[in-house]
């Protein structure tokens, strides 16, 4: 039997073995040193896949999961791929449920 494990705990436990959070960049294009980062960054994931928005991840007392923090860091950090390949991978997928993997757009559907 698997171990019980919350998914924060079990996000942030991938993020060490992969570093995956590390995609995650200031929009600006600048070094961020915020103090848990990546707990900022899990807790916004979970409120965005869950849709649950921001209220059940703040904790109060804790810096990385304030409003106020959640807020910064939602509208500030973004994942490298999305402000600059994302887009050339969405259109290439766009174009080929269009039109077929050969580039052909098939009228017989």
């Amino acid at each position: 039997m698997l171990p019980r494990i919350d998914l924060p705990e079990l996000l942030l436990e991938v993020h060490s073995w992969t570093g995956f959070l590390d995609a995650y960049v200031h929009l600006a294009e600048v070094s961020t040193r915020m103090h848990d980062l990546p707990r900022s960054l899990v807790a916004l994931l979970i409120s965005e896949a869950c849709n649950v928005g921001l209220t059940p991840v703040i904790k109060d007392g804790d810096e990385a999961l304030t409003r106020g923090r959640l807020s910064h860091v939602d509208t500030s950090c973004a994942p490298k791929a999305s402000r600059s390949s994302l887009g050339a991978r969405g259109t290439a997928v766009s174009v080929e449920m269009d039109h077929g993997a050969d580039g052909h757009r098939d009228l017989g559907k």
